[in-house]
């Protein structure tokens, strides 16, 4: 019996000190820690280009199948679907939501990791002495109004979402869900706040990352859905009448990148990609591999409808 607690004792204090030492590990050689990103002004940018990549990857804003184009277009009966297996998007099309549905649990989960990950870096940012005080601005403008957009299209798309600003998990596991007059209201807030942050000018001429009016576009769209008539006119015409943009009357240039009336677009992975949209809509025979316009949509446009000419 003494010898059964010697031994039990051992690896009791084994365990302890073994615990201790894992708590305590460094970190991997390849990675460095959330303070050290926000200790240097360039490792704070790239934590922010980190979330516009996801953006771009897979999210709500992407072209590809999880963007909003093809799943609203698909479930709204502009867009027909050609998927055959049963992986969540034939559900959608068919309007045969579940709880279950695979699709609907991965964008929901994506957006709000992406929106984890703003609020990771408004946190960061905020606490950081190392970054002057016009780059907190700045990174923490953006990331404030991206998860801004996304927290506005949760609330379209699902009427009722959690709101956090928070990195605590616990916190955020027993969230509950803000109903659309809080939701908007609270957003109006926080566009606000982001508006004050950014400037009008754009920090890369190709427009790849939003400015002021970008924000103050989305603030726009809060007021119409609040009923704020006059304040979306007046903060609409605001964007219309800057010296930034200028109004494209030839159909052909729309979607030219270098355009004068775009407020914000995304990058493409590699120079001299077109964007997800484009590989993914556009094909030479049929049937396509996913989604094609409904004979509905094509024929809703006047025979001389120049987006029928020149887009379909």
């Amino acid at each position: 019996m003494k010898t059964f607690y010697i031994i039990a004792l051992s690896a009791l204090l084994i365990t302890t000190f073994s615990c201790d030492e894992l708590i305590e590990a460094d970190a991997p050689n390849n990675q460095i820690s959330a303070t050290q990103v926000y200790a240097d002004t360039q490792t704070a940018y790239s934590a922010l280009s980190g979330l516009y990549i996801n953006l771009r990857k897979q999210s709500l804003l992407s072209g590809n199948n999880y963007g909003l184009g093809a799943l609203l277009g698909s479930y709204t009966d502009d867009l027909d679907c050609y998927f055959t297996d049963q992986n969540g998007y034939l559900d959608l099309y068919n309007n045969r939501l579940q709880p279950t549905n695979i699709v609907v649990e991965t964008i929901w989960n994506n957006t709000y990791q992406q929106i984890y990950a703003a609020n990771a870096i408004i946190d960061g940012v905020k606490n950081s002495n190392a970054i002057t005080v016009e780059d907190k601005q700045q990174i923490s403008g953006e990331a404030l109004l991206i998860r801004s957009l996304l927290y506005f299209y949760l609330q379209r798309i699902f009427d009722q979402a959690p709101y956090t600003t928070s990195l605590d998990y616990e916190y955020n596991r027993h969230l509950t869900k803000l109903g659309k007059e809080e939701m908007l209201a609270t957003l109006e807030a926080d566009l606000k706040e982001a508006s004050g942050l950014l400037s009008d000018s754009y920090r890369d001429p190709e427009r790849i990352y939003p400015n002021r009016k970008v924000a103050e576009l989305l603030l726009a769209q809060i007021y119409l859905l609040e009923g704020n008539y006059l304040l979306a006119e007046q903060t609409a015409l605001g964007i219309l009448q800057s010296n930034f943009y200028t109004f494209q009357p030839d159909i052909t240039e729309v979607f030219h990148k270098d355009a004068a009336h775009i407020l914000w677009q995304i990058k493409p992975q590699y120079t001299g990609d077109s964007t997800q949209e484009a590989a993914f809509y556009y094909f030479s025979e049929g049937p396509p591999m996913a989604y094609a316009l409904t004979e509905d949509l094509v024929n809703s446009f006047a025979p001389g409808d120049s987006r029928r000419i020149s887009w379909i």
